[in-house]
Parts: structure tokens; C-alpha cells; sequence
């Protein structure tokens, strides 16, 4: 028979165990696995969940950021990459039913678009310290495999791209001309490609990297200007409704502007024969636009 104080010993036990059940779960693992599932969610484009599960890893151990400096900043990293895949392939901040896609004549793509860049402002200040942390605690990785692959330093490159997207479509030209500044490389469409290959941007987003390039340069030298405004629709073509109808014709009416006011024809290095408007390949020889260079008529 059970006396009270053998119950009592018996509930002191259980909870004693509880404890150091509860003690011994490493934080630093549940962190991880968190990270984990947001990457799952993502690959199943389920963009939500995998907002919600990052964002929450990073607000949950805000009392203690200082331990947990590389996993909330690829929560971050996540989170920017979440709402960048909402503002594409379908949104989740509007009630609002339509065509989903940057751009979006509903505008559904403009909540998402911000907390992409705001969260990507976030990380870029946490990179200086993430920077810094170790891949393990005491034998624990911190990161899955793939993260701690990419890196503080691509993982941040890919969400100065973010953002920079971001910026141009809610028009903030100003901050996104001192983005632009602060990345050089991003100023030449061979070095560009070579970024943008390295590393493997969605392909939906790569258009509107080409058109924020193409507003950002067009003031100065025409022909790296045209380049990217043509790298831009020819992506946009690989990546059906990436860039609205909208911005594909703001590129061809540079192209006709510059023409017909500056007397400047982007011409086939094949064939010579000027740019066609409505077309992505020289008619005669199949040469792509972005092949074309420009030749400044002349009055005899």
C-alpha cells in the first residue's frame, strides 16, 4: 500500500528526472533541426511555414543572442529567402487572389518584398559577428551541412541581391544606387554572371537583378546599360512571368528611344542589322541580343 510520503518520494523522483531530462537538451541542436525544417518547407515551396519557423528561431532567442549569433543569422538568411519565395510563386500576407509574381498588378508581392529586405537588413547587421562564431559547440554543428557550406559571406551576398530587388521594385532608387556602389563587380555584366552562377539565384529573381542593373546604369555607358536590360528579357523569357509585360516593354522602349532621339542602333555583330524590338534573336542569323553592340549613325 502507498503511504503519502511514499507518493511524495515517488513525485520528487519524476520530477527530479523531468529535470534533467529538460537540462540536457541541447539548445544548440533544436536550433539546427528548426533550420532544417525551414529548408524543408522552402524546397516544398511551402514559403509560410518556412517564414514562420525561421522568424520564430530568431525572436526565441533574442534574450540570449550572444550564444546564438550564426543560427539566428541564418534564420535570417531563411526568413529573407521565405518571403522572396511568397513575393514570386504565391503570397501569404494578402487575401487578395490573382497572378502572384514581383511586380504583381495587385501589389501582393509588396509585404512580402518587404520583410525580404528588412529581414536581409537585419542579417547584414549581425554578419561582422556571425562572421566570427565557430561551425561547432563543444562537438555540436551548429548548422546543417549545406548552410554552413554556403557560408556568412555568400549567404549575404545572396541577400544584397535580395534586397536590392527589393528596393527597385518599391522604388527606392537612392538606396539601391548606394547598394549598387558598394558592390563594383555587380557593374559588369561578365562579372555579374559570374555572380549570379556562383550563387544559384532562383530564377524568377534573376530578371528583375538584370532590370535593377539596367535602371542603375542607363545614365551612364549605353551599351553595358543595353546588356543588361537584354540579359534581363532573356531571362525573363526562361522564367515565364518573372518580369511583368510592363518592364519588358520599359527595356524595348529604351532601345527605340535611343534610336530615334540619340540616332544609337544596337546592332548584330553577325549581320550588322539593328536591334529587333520584339524579338530576343537577330531574325537573319539567330545571334542573341545580348550579343548586339551599338553603332552611333552618323551625318553625312
Amino acid at each position: 500500500m502507498h503511504t503519502p510520503r511514499s507518493i511524495l518520494r515517488t513525485l520528487l523522483a519524476a520530477a527530479l528526472s523531468m529535470a534533467a531530462a529538460c537540462s540536457s537538451v541541447n539548445p544548440y541542436e533544436v536550433n539546427r533541426e528548426a533550420l532544417v525544417l525551414a529548408q524543408k518547407n522552402l524546397a516544398g515551396e511551402n514559403s509560410s511555414a518556412a517564414a514562420r519557423g525561421a522568424e520564430r528561431l530568431y525572436a526565441g532567442r533574442a534574450d540570449e543572442a550572444d550564444k546564438f549569433r550564426l543560427q539566428r543569422y541564418f534564420a535570417l538568411y531563411l526568413a529573407s529567402m521565405a518571403h522572396m519565395q511568397a513575393a514570386v510563386k504565391g503570397p501569404f500576407l494578402t487575401e487578395e487572389s490573382g497572378t502572384p509574381g514581383i511586380g504583381s498588378p495587385r501589389n501582393s508581392d509588396v509585404p512580402h518584398l518587404v520583410a525580404a529586405g528588412y529581414y536581409a537588413g537585419l542579417a547584414r547587421d549581425l554578419a561582422p559577428k556571425a562572421r566570427g562564431e565557430k561551425a561547432a559547440d563543444e562537438g555540436t554543428k551548429l548548422l546543417p551541412a549545406d548552410l554552413e557550406a554556403v557560408g556568412v559571406e555568400s549567404a549575404g551576398r545572396r541577400l544584397d541581391l535580395y534586397r536590392m530587388v527589393a528596393l527597385t521594385r518599391l522604388g527606392f532608387s537612392s538606396t539601391v544606387q548606394n547598394e549598387f556602389d558598394a558592390w563594383p563587380e555587380l557593374s559588369k555584366p561578365e562579372s555579374c554572371d559570374e555572380i549570379l552562377s556562383q550563387l544559384a539565384l532562383e530564377k524568377e529573381i534573376v530578371p528583375w537583378v538584370y532590370y535593377s542593373l539596367f535602371r542603375l546604369t542607363q545614365a551612364g555607358d549605353e551599351r553595358i546599360a543595353y546588356t543588361f536590360g537584354a540579359k534581363s528579357r532573356i531571362a525573363a523569357a526562361g522564367a515565364k512571368g518573372a518580369l511583368p509585360d510592363a518592364r519588358v516593354e520599359e527595356l524595348v522602349a529604351w532601345v527605340r528611344a535611343k534610336a530615334e532621339k540619340d540616332k544609337l542602333f544596337f546592332c548584330c555583330q553577325m549581320c550588322r542589322k539593328p536591334f529587333p524590338t520584339d524579338k530576343l534573336r537577330c531574325i537573319d542569323d539567330s545571334t542573341p541580343i545580348t550579343s548586339f553592340f551599338p553603332i552611333k549613325a552618323t551625318n553625312e
